[in-house]
């Protein structure tokens, strides 16, 4: 790679500032309106041409985007146009991409860019040719990336065909099939409340809270810990195939745990559903309860006041369809199948996301 020289933005790209879309707008318009968070609307005149670079002024300051067409910035975003004979726009997006503008924030309540201190942002700037050929790397490793998360979507898509192909809709699964009570196929425990006042450090273990638990699968990047007595031990241990599912927040999201770490417990946050393995398995009923959220079925057993809640009374009432064992360890082997697959495709999408990183850091630093 040839030796870079190094300018401020404000030297290669004109900052084109928003404005208000009052007078312009159309639903019907030629031109799409941008906002810092992206599209919203349409109009009849725009203010940057194709090939343009997007920074928020206020609010979503460290997200760029790279339009195509023309278009028209409000107030929130500001348009960087190159001066192409100097920097490529694509150059430009990926350096916007890599450069954190939070350093550059100017207050304290919503992140705000000023022009000023855009324009001083420092870039290194290589002959075009050098700067298309960085482009086309990044580019192409974008593209790949893009790939790998739209696989990771249809596989999630494809065991919910599935489901409903075996099940049918959980709104209305065929009365053949019978419904239970949860407290009637699995025994649930809401897990133990933190009571900071009482922590001695003496039972000091690793438990599990919301933020833990994503839909079938846990972040055990940052496990807390908290005291668990030998009684509380017994109380709120968890086993592999007990499922968590999170009792606040985004009602239903949950998890089954596979003994990921040695000796786990969790916290009130969570509930605990440890399933009558001669009625269900963890692996069919976990995606009953994500079919039941995204039809908005949970919402209806919910406690609300500012934020929903499950409590133990009314998740021990919910009723879920539980066909045959047969069906269910089908609907399990169809489930691990594809889960393998997402398994790879999330190591190739990290390895993407690594190279991606390693490259960028290795053309934008100054």
């Amino acid at each position: 790679m040839e030796e870079r020289s190094t300018v401020r933005l404000g030297e290669v790209i004109t900052v084109v500032n928003g404005k208000n879309q009052k007078a312009v707008e159309n639903p019907n318009g030629r031109y799409p309106i941008y906002g810092s968070g992206g599209i919203m609307g349409r109009a009849d005149d725009y203010l940057c041409g194709p090939d343009t670079v997007i920074i928020g002024r206020k609010g979503n300051i460290n997200t760029p985007i790279y339009v195509t067409e023309p278009f028209w910035n409000v107030d929130t975003a500001f348009g960087l146009v190159c001066d192409q004979s100097q920097l490529l726009p694509r150059y430009l997006y990926h350096f916007c991409r890599f450069f954190d503008f939070e350093c550059l924030n100017s207050t304290v309540t919503i992140p705000s860019l000023t022009k000023k201190n855009l324009e001083k942002v420092e870039i290194p700037l290589p002959h075009v040719n050098e700067q298309n050929n960085i482009v086309r790397l990044l580019d192409g490793i974008q593209a790949q990336i893009a790939i790998s998360k739209q696989m990771l979507a249809k596989a999630d898509e494809l065991i919910q065909s599935r489901f409903v192909e075996m099940f049918g809709d959980v709104r209305d699964i065929d009365k053949t099939v019978p419904w239970h009570r949860i407290d009637e196929i699995a025994s649930t425990r809401l897990g133990k409340m933190l009571d900071r006042k009482k922590q001695t450090g003496n039972w000091n273990r690793k438990y599990l809270g919301n933020h833990n638990v994503q839909w079938f699968k846990f972040d055990l990047s940052s496990l807390a810990e908290m005291d668990f007595a030998p009684e509380d031990q017994r109380e709120f241990e968890l086993r592999a195939g007990d499922i968590l599912m999170c009792e606040g927040g985004e009602v239903g999201r949950c998890a089954i745990w596979r003994g990921q770490v040695a000796e786990c417990y969790f916290q009130k946050a969570l509930h605990r559903i440890r399933c009558d393995s001669q009625i269900v398995i963890p692996d069919y009923l976990v995606w009953v309860f994500k079919m039941m959220a995204d039809a908005g079925l949970l919402v209806e057993h919910t406690h609300a006041v500012t934020i929903a809640h499950l409590p133990g009374v009314r998740l021990k009432a919910l009723k879920v369809p539980v066909p045959s064992l047969t069906l269910q360890n089908e609907f399990a082997e169809f489930v691990t199948s594809v889960e393998s697959l997402k398994s790879t495709t999330q190591q190739q999408l990290d390895r993407l996301n690594t190279l991606y990183a390693s490259l960028t850091q290795r053309y934008f630093v100054l």
